[in-house]
């Protein structure tokens, strides 16, 4: 998909020319050349009403540049993509390789990302984000009046990394010090958070685990750095978590908000137990309570297990129930990304 993504890009880039020089038509895009890419269409279209292939019409629409094309990325396969572009006023927000600057939010928390999440990161009309709207006014711009509609993918992301991520980033993957000294850590991250994505989290693991493989086996061996990884360092992802706290999902796993104190419900005793008993957490227990209230009894309970596992119905047994379900890799990832299914904890190196 990165290449894609590339090439997408590129036809954005493409269409900036198309707006601003004269000799330059929406038709032009066909002679793009691009890698392992191929344009089938570009087709112009003039404004007005548009009418969707499932007959859905649209009205005042600007005018557009319609573009079908293939990416073929291997011999064995075939990308269709379709794109429309700006036939005028393209405001370049995008970064110009196509490449990813941040990852998106998850689907599947859309609800969050309105009243109920807390953060209200949507259908916002004066300022955008949150804390991000705030951190570029403020910090990288000095400007309370910055209007976050002139924000430049490129240019401004690259100014505020300039002046900002030596001293604000906590992206560095090299932890090795932390490593030596025999500490443990436990990070967690709510799969709903409408504030920090998800994945930027999981990218930050798995840019740790790339440091291992570095460091001990050539980059070559991702299982060996993984497994070396969750020695130290493991990552439980939350489902239906909100920002830190709160959401559908079962978002209680703490003894101070109502969790059995033990280090099979309270991830502080499971990090207890793992620095002085050297039994690592295989899944901590998360509980869900009726309209959020331990008073009224638990709704349901799911295992939180260790990235890149997964909780996996067993395909028996009461849904509410964590017993029913196990740690397993998720189906989608490749095979060689561990194995689940051992519920205990282990005591020293991992069996899996």
């Amino acid at each position: 998909m990165r290449l894609c993504a590339t090439a997408i890009g590129a036809l954005l880039l493409a269409a900036a020319s198309v707006g601003s020089a004269a000799a330059a038509t929406c038709e032009s895009l066909t002679g793009l050349t691009l890698p392992n890419t191929t344009i089938t269409l570009a087709k112009s279209f003039a404004g007005g009403t548009f009418t969707a292939p499932n007959g859905q019409n649209f009205a005042n629409m600007p005018a557009l540049c319609q573009v079908h094309g293939v990416a073929t990325p291997t011999s064995a396969s075939a990308i269709n993509f379709e794109v429309w572009l700006p036939a005028a006023s393209w405001n370049g927000r995008l970064e110009g390789l196509g490449n990813s600057l941040y990852p998106g939010l998850e689907r599947g928390g859309e609800v969050g990302w309105g009243p109920a999440g807390g953060q209200f990161v949507i259908n916002r009309t004066t300022s955008s984000g949150v804390s991000s709207f705030d951190w570029f006014r403020f910090a990288v711009f000095d400007n309370p009046n910055w209007d976050f509609r002139t924000f430049n993918f490129d240019s401004d992301a690259a100014l505020g990394d300039a002046d900002w991520a030596a001293i604000a980033n906590s992206t560095d993957p090299d932890i090795e010090p932390f490593r030596s000294l025999g500490h443990k850590m436990i990070y967690y991250h709510g799969f709903a958070d409408p504030l920090i994505p998800a994945f930027n989290g999981i990218n930050y693991y798995e840019s740790v685990v790339a440091d291992q493989a570095r460091r001990r086996h050539g980059d070559g061996d991702r299982d060996g750095a993984l497994a070396e990884t969750r020695e130290f360092f493991r990552a439980f992802m939350v489902p239906g978590m909100y920002h830190c706290a709160g959401g559908p999902g079962p978002t209680i796993f703490a003894a101070s908000s109502g969790a059995a104190a033990d280090a099979e419900h309270d991830v502080l005793s499971a990090l207890v137990e793992w620095v002085e008993h050297g039994v690592a957490p295989r899944r901590i227990v998360a509980t869900k309570f009726l309209n959020d209230n331990a008073a009224n009894g638990i709704a349901f309970q799911r295992p939180l297990c260790p990235y890149p596992e997964v909780a996996a119905y067993r395909g028996f047994g009461d849904p509410t129930s964590a017993q029913s379900f196990t740690c397993a890799t998720d189906d989608r990832d490749s095979a060689s990304r561990g194995r689940g299914g051992d519920d205990d904890h282990d005591r020293g190196h991992d069996r899996d």
